[in-house]
């Protein structure tokens, strides 16, 4: 990342945000399939994320996108 960022931005790296959340309250909510509060749960990791000022959002998590629609995340940074 660091290269394709030097080669955009002569000088410059990249700067990278990460929040980790708690997995074990995380597959708990899976486990109970309390779907609502999975989404609240990511939800605040992402609002961690956006007002830290990141310009765009990667979720490393296969189940973890399923909750986030790419179209609800765009209303985050709007």
């Amino acid at each position: 990342m660091n290269q394709i960022v030097g080669k955009l931005l002569p000088g410059h790296g990249s700067r990278i945000h990460i929040v980790s959340l708690d997995i074990f309250q995380y597959v708990d909510l899976l486990n109970k399939s309390q779907w609502t509060e999975v989404a609240e749960f990511l939800l605040e990791g992402v609002h961690q994320l956006v007002k830290s000022g990141i310009d765009f959002l990667l979720i490393c998590s296969n189940t973890g996108r399923c909750f986030l629609s790419t179209s609800f995340v765009n209303k985050l940074f709007l």
